[in-house]
């Protein structure tokens, strides 16, 4: 796939990674400009590159998250969402675009997959 200054914003948008070249560093994007133009040049289209950036997501996560679970400082208490949580998010949005990269980009029904991993947790 081409690597445009359109494409990697659509990608970055897609893999919910903001990019600030003044701001560039772990805690702004997971994926470097380098990263992004590999994902893109390495894909049929943008789903098969947000697919395959979803899964790199999932495999970061543990390194990101390592043990903590929870951490309190005075009377605030900060609880993360648990790992496999994220992973399993993850996983869902790789499969959410890769179904979409095989038909052609175009989705016979138009649900987010954040609301669908909400409809499923609620159960």
């Amino acid at each position: 796939m081409e690597v445009t200054e359109e494409n990697r914003d659509h990608l970055r948008s897609l893999i919910n990674e903001t990019y600030d070249p003044e701001e560039e560093d772990a805690d702004v994007t997971r994926f470097s400009e380098v990263e992004v133009e590999r994902l893109l040049s390495n894909a049929r289209n943008i789903y098969w590159a947000a697919s395959e950036g979803w899964m790199q997501k999932a495999g970061r996560y543990q390194a990101e998250m390592q043990d903590v679970r929870r951490t309190e400082s005075g009377t605030e208490t900060y609880e993360a969402t648990r790992l496999l949580d994220r992973i399993r998010y993850a996983q869902k949005m790789a499969d959410y675009y890769q179904d979409l990269a095989e038909k052609g980009g175009t989705a016979t029904q138009r649900t987010s997959p954040i609301l669908l991993s909400a409809k499923k947790h609620q159960m």
